[in-house]
């Protein structure tokens, strides 16, 4: 969990209560996908359509990092 420090500065932490109603708002309306916080949903509609831009940019962020150990 050490990404998680550099990820909350970034995100915010999401109140249960938020993300049940969005949960139930996206069913209700037959989504796919929803991604929140706004933030988020920004950072990966940018790496969807500009992969390299969205790259560099969760690396500016300090939020990507190559893993040097294996995941275990």
């Amino acid at each position: 969990m050490g990404w998680y420090p550099r990820m909350s500065t970034w995100f915010p932490v999401l109140e249960p209560e938020a993300v049940a109603r969005r949960t139930v708002q996206a069913i209700r309306k037959n989504h796919r996908e929803v991604i929140f916080p706004w933030q988020l949903a920004l950072v990966t509609w940018l790496h969807r359509r500009f992969p390299v831009a969205g790259l560099g940019l969760l690396k500016a962020l300090g939020l990507f990092r190559p893993r040097l150990t294996p995941p275990s």
